[in-house]
């Protein structure tokens, strides 16, 4: 979906550089509004889980954001078709993976300190 607004918002506010995929500028203010949304219910989170969610979140933005950016500003100066730019998604799709990773077992390890009493059991049939 957000590669839909790549052409319409390059050609409306001239991007380039970091901002040649701009899809960035939109999802980097809806990012912002999600942060000023949660950090309340963030804050109140056990300190642990609280510091788990940041650092998973900020490797998914890095990622998603960050690298999206790099990649961006390489693109649009030497083009898309090199081993330095598959370098670049490279790194972002794995801070991405990583991030939702680790976000992943820090909502497991809330639900196992929030309810210490639930017990999961898996079966092979």
């Amino acid at each position: 979906m957000h590669e839909s607004l790549i052409d319409p918002l390059r050609n409306t506010v001239h991007a380039s550089g970091v901002l040649y995929y701009s899809w960035v500028i939109p999802y980097g203010f809806a990012l912002l509004l999600f942060v000023v949304l949660y950090l309340r219910f963030l804050l109140d989170l056990p300190r642990t889980i609280m510091l788990l969610f940041i650092a998973s979140g900020a490797i998914f933005v890095s990622g998603a954001l960050g690298f999206e950016m790099l990649g961006g500003w390489y693109a649009d100066r030497y083009g898309e078709v090199s081993v330095a730019y598959a370098m670049l998604y490279t790194c972002e799709e794995t801070l991405e993976m990583t991030g939702i990773s680790l976000f992943i077992y820090s909502l497991l390890k809330y639900i196992a300190q929030r309810f210490d009493n639930l017990r999961l059991a898996f079966y092979d049939e």
